[in-house]
């Protein structure tokens, strides 16, 4: 199967949102909730009935990659969306990762 890396990219941040590096688990939660109003789909045609594969640089909480799922299966049409992260932390500040949801 191709991978699709064109430009625009299919899923894109148009406003700001707080910042959550540094953070403990809670604000990065709610900085998660905040990026699910910041994100829109530049072509529903290619993401509906694809598997897609979603990229992290760093995961903690889970949060983000969450986010970012619902969002491709709700409004995109995504049949399955995986997440993939360079390193997953455990936050010793606060309640640590937690399995994904998606």
């Amino acid at each position: 199967m191709p991978i699709d890396i064109a430009d625009p990219r299919a899923l894109i941040k148009v406003s700001r949102t707080s910042k959550s590096a540094g953070a403990t688990a809670a604000p990065k939660r709610s900085t998660a909730t905040e990026l699910v109003t910041a994100l829109r789909l530049t072509d529903r045609d290619r993401i509906d009935g694809r598997r897609i594969l979603v990229y992290d640089d760093v995961c903690i909480t889970g949060s983000q990659l969450d986010a970012d799922a619902g969002l491709l299966i709700d409004e995109g049409g995504a049949v399955y969306v995986e997440g993939v992260a360079q390193a997953r932390v455990h936050d010793f500040r606060g309640s640590g990762p937690h399995e994904l949801a998606f």
